[in-house]
């Protein structure tokens, strides 16, 4: 998968960009871990790289799909988006994304978040792609919108981020 315009590839996350990974991470952790309680002080690079390769068996049993967002000419790894919580019997899955410090405002995630998106509704099948962030994540707020997932609720409490519950705003994009 690219992006029409070529300016990003997002790609099926494999072993081979396990170093990569971390390194996004690691330059990112202070405005990720806001937002992404994986990416706080506990993190450690293990845990990064048993993720990255627990990605094929993710993907082959069906329980999620795991991409990688990077630059086409220099194949910098600029985010993530993975589908998680898959509901088959109802055609619905989560849609988690995050990208690197250095790629915030480029558009990346909002490529990424159609692209998957797309990905899932025309090869999966799926019916119902959501986002799910707290009231206060103006960035993810900003790629829900851009990306033309349309805002459905806002729910009470819902996520528990470092600094306490939050209020969540769901998106949805449906077939």
């Amino acid at each position: 998968m690219t992006d029409n315009d070529a300016r990003f590839m997002i790609v099926p996350l494999t072993v081979a960009d396990t170093q990569a990974y971390l390194a996004a991470v690691a330059r990112s952790r202070n405005e990720l871990s806001k937002w992404l309680p994986w990416a706080g002080d506990s993190f450690q690079p293990g845990q990064g790289v048993a993720w990255v390769q627990s990605r094929a068996q993710a993907w082959s049993s069906g329980q999620e799909y795991s991409f990688a967002a990077k630059h086409p000419l220099t194949g910098d790894l600029l985010g993530s988006a993975s589908l998680n919580r898959i509901d088959w019997a109802n055609g619905c899955a989560n849609l988690g994304f995050w990208t690197a410090s250095d790629a915030v405002k480029t558009g990346v995630a909002t490529t990424a978040c159609r692209a998957v998106g797309d990905f899932a509704v025309d090869t999966l099948g799926l019916v119902r792609i959501e986002i799910l962030t707290s009231v206060h994540n103006k960035g993810a707020l900003k790629v829900a919108r851009n990306a033309d997932y349309n805002r459905e609720a806002t729910l009470k409490s819902r996520l528990r981020l470092p600094d306490g519950l939050h209020d969540a705003v769901l998106y949805a994009r449906t077939r």
